[in-house]
């Protein structure tokens, strides 16, 4: 719209239109995210009109009989045209018939009048137009990874539960918490994005066995026991890309047990019991479902 006027406004004057107003209110309306990012790109003021009050924006309101019966007549002329056909047409319509008509009031045809008095009033346009920003909620996962979109994203520690995502205008995706860009990273095919800095060196991703050494860590931080005990759980299945995968499974299990088991019972993870806890061997190790091969079901017991 701004684009066919050549200019903008210090002030828009808007319905309360879901598009652009989630919740009127007099004093403190709710504006639409992405209409109210349109109007901060080109600097103009959102100043929706009062609910129920047609004659705060009758000039508005004067032009929807005309807008109506234009469509109608669009609609019967080219029934098979195309949105963008029948918008060139009601462009056409503005410019020609209906701009070139005289007004009743001012008695001069509204494009010149628009042309002569309103448009030398009109501020520049930002030289790039505006794209419109894609809004999600992330979850930011343990591993200090986002998953959206079929990529992934890493984050600085420490993270929060959850991270507004916002999908920028290419050729960058920002990444904002509490209204603060945390992360930005440039648009790209990459299916991983992540800073090697914001990670350990003990816990970096995609290495082999960099997993292995961040439950290692963290169970440190437990005790030594905790630590030993999953040290063992981790060395016994290195003969089976599986049986290694369900021991780092089963090793986390353990820490957020032995954890919770801390908070309740201080001075559990230092238990002589975890000293004589053998690591489970490979058939004590359950398959997915589905697998050809049935293990026992039994458990190593703590």
């Amino acid at each position: 719209m701004l684009e066919f006027y050549g200019g903008s406004s210090k002030r828009v004057n808007l319905d309360n239109l879901k598009s652009g107003v989630i919740t009127p209110d007099i004093y403190d309306p709710t504006i639409n995210r992405t209409f109210a990012e349109a109007c901060e790109h080109y600097g103009v003021l959102v100043d929706p009109a009062r609910v129920a009050s047609p004659k705060q924006k009758g000039k508005v309101e004067r032009m929807v009989p005309d807008a109506r019966e234009l469509y109608k007549r669009l609609d019967a002329l080219y029934p098979q045209a195309t949105l963008e056909e029948l918008n060139e047409h009601a462009r056409l319509w503005c410019l020609q018939e209906y701009g070139g008509k005289k007004h009743g009031t001012t008695g001069i045809p509204p494009r010149q009048a628009f042309e002569e008095i309103e448009k030398p009033l009109l501020r520049p346009l930002p030289d790039q137009p505006f794209v419109p920003a894609t809004w999600r909620m992330a979850k930011v996962h343990p591993d200090q990874f986002i998953q959206s979109g079929g990529k992934y994203y890493g984050f600085p520690p420490p993270t929060s539960a959850n991270r507004w995502r916002s999908v920028s205008p290419p050729p960058w995706s920002r990444f904002n918490h509490d209204y603060k860009v945390v992360r930005t990273y440039p648009v790209s095919s990459k299916r991983r994005m992540y800073l090697r800095e914001d990670f350990p060196e003990y816990a970096q991703p995609f290495v082999p066995g960099s997993y292995a050494s961040f439950l290692c860590a963290k169970a440190q931080r437990l005790g030594s026991q905790v630590e030993q005990y999953i040290r063992t759980m981790l060395e016994s299945g290195a003969t089976s890309p599986f049986v290694v995968l369900r021991a780092a499974w089963q090793s986390s299990k353990s820490i957020r047990l032995t954890a919770a088991l801390a908070r309740h019972r201080p001075g559990h993870h230092s238990s002589p019991s975890l000293s004589r806890v053998s690591a489970p061997s490979s058939w004590r190790m359950k398959r997915p479902r589905g697998s050809s091969h049935s293990p026992s079901r039994r458990r190593a017991r703590l």
